[in-house]
């Protein structure tokens, strides 16, 4: 018997209501509100060939998943926002995630910048620079009413990034985490959102309350780049449900966690100093072997560039 075959039957069953369903609401753009055709797949190439990334972290070339010519299916995107934030395929530096053709690259003179090996992460894999319609997304995804959004954009760069990621050999993906009061104040948490639809799209287990934070920082977006590692220093630690045995449950999550691969995501990145502190936490506290930070953005700092491409961050 085919295997498929209960599939198919599924499918034979749901597609007449989906359309009923279309037609009573109309599917429409996520992010634009245009209204999209009846097939769910309009923009997908099926001629367009994959391209075969080499993952080589050694370097500083992280390379796509697909190719240029090609678009995810299933995504309630309009053709002109899928081909706004689809990647430009630059090579990026894969310690602070910006062009290498960009002249403000700071890792050419910074050589601390290179220094991840023991305390902050191994490498930051960006969608896009956080400017146009990246950036506008990236800001209405701080808001509940656009938690859809949040969910559409982490398929979108599980489409492009995902073979990268798995063939990293991730263990689990961690969110970074939203103090309690700013949560409560914006109702939603876009980095765990859009970490939910990743790690599900991936097939990786998520732990959204593994850390927790301790202290409600400065906004990072009102703090000038050389000044915003000192303001999440020591913010993160590891949540313990129960106080009594905080001791016991340590042990126990450092066996858990040890020599594992985690995924940190996050919406925007600029300095690099939230992810750099929750990597150095997780590597020290719980001995994780190789963090990875995928974030949607990656944005300049004040000092470097002119205020649309200075991150709106949470922090």
């Amino acid at each position: 018997m085919n295997r498929d075959f209960p599939e198919k039957i599924r499918r034979g069953f749901s597609l007449p209501f989906r359309r009923l369903w279309n037609l009573v609401i109309p599917r429409t753009c996520y992010f634009c509100n245009i209204p999209l055709p009846e097939d769910s797949s309009p923009f997908h190439d099926q001629n367009a060939e994959i391209a075969e990334p080499d993952v080589d972290f050694t370097g500083v070339e992280p390379e796509f998943s697909a190719s240029e010519a090609s678009f995810p299916e299933g995504l309630s995107f309009c053709q002109k926002c899928l081909e706004a934030f689809r990647p430009d395929f630059a090579k990026r530096c894969r310690y602070c995630g910006m062009k290498l053709s960009d002249a403000a690259h700071p890792c050419g003179t910074r050589p601390e910048a290179f220094n991840f090996t023991h305390l902050g992460f191994d490498a930051v894999i960006p969608l896009g620079d956080y400017r146009g319609m990246l950036r506008e997304a990236t800001l209405r995804m701080k808001h509940r009413r656009y938690e859809g959004l949040s969910h559409e954009m982490g398929r979108f760069y599980a489409f492009y990034h995902g073979k990268t990621l798995r063939e990293l050999r991730l263990d689990c993906v961690v969110p970074v985490p939203m103090h309690w009061l700013m949560r409560m104040s914006r109702r939603t948490s876009a980095a765990e959102v859009f970490a939910e639809s990743l790690a599900k799209t991936l097939g990786i287990p998520m732990f959204p309350h593994l850390v927790r934070v301790n202290r409600l920082t400065r906004l990072q977006r009102s703090l000038k780049p050389e000044h915003r590692a000192a303001n999440v220093a020591g913010c993160f630690s590891v949540r313990h449900p129960l106080p009594a045995w905080a001791e016991l449950q340590k042990t126990e999550l450092r066996h858990i966690f040890e020599n594992r691969r985690i995924l940190i995501v996050d919406d925007v990145i600029t300095t690099g100093a939230t992810c750099n502190e929750l990597s150095r936490l997780l590597k020290t506290e719980l001995g994780v072997n190789y963090v990875v930070v995928a974030v949607l953005a990656k944005a300049r700092g004040r000092s470097l560039a002119q205020a649309e491409e200075a991150a709106d961050d949470d922090w």
